[in-house]
């Protein structure tokens, strides 16, 4: 006997195919008539269809193509990010953020020169420029009151008569 599914010849009194497992129906098992011949069964083979194809799309809406499932996207290499060195600071803006403090009428003037060349040379030192030149503002403005309430209080004292003027120069 035979197997209906894959063809097989199996033994008569099998109750499952020993190829593919397929169950064998019990008039099958039944021992075939003399003088016939059993010929094995074919197997089936389904026949696919074509899948239909894509409807077509408008040139201006978007399509959503998946791709197959063993595609791989290609392998993107990350360059090194590359080092740019800064430009170099101008010498006139840090020598004008330092005179602000001690000098800073002198540090106003270095900070306004060295803004105006690092504007014009590409150079770093912008923002030092700008720091000089306000702090040189803001301690000429105290430096301006410290003054100005120094000689008021000289005078007050010397109107008062604390001390003497003519002491201390003789």
């Amino acid at each position: 006997m035979f197997c209906k599914n894959c063809g097989a010849q199996i033994n008569d009194n099998a109750k499952f195919c020993p190829n593919c497992g397929t169950s064998i129906p019990a008039s099958a098992q039944q021992s075939p008539q003399e003088g016939t011949i059993n010929q094995p069964a074919q197997p089936q083979v389904q026949q696919r269809q074509a899948a239909p194809a894509p409807a077509p799309t408008p040139a201006n809406s978007q399509s959503y193509y998946q791709p197959a499932a063993n595609y791989q996207a290609p392998q993107q290499a990350y360059a090194q990010p590359q080092y740019v060195p800064a430009p170099p600071t101008n010498g006139l803006c840090i020598a004008g953020l330092i005179l602000a403090f001690i000098f800073p009428l002198l540090g106003l003037i270095i900070s306004i020169v060295g803004l105006v060349k690092v504007k014009s040379s590409g150079e770093g030192g912008r923002g030092l420029a700008i720091a000089g030149i306000i702090l040189s503002s803001i301690f000429m403005v105290i430096y301006v009151i410290i003054a100005v309430v120094t000689i008021v209080g000289v005078a007050n004292a010397y109107d008062a008569g604390v001390f003497d003027i003519d002491t201390y120069f003789r």
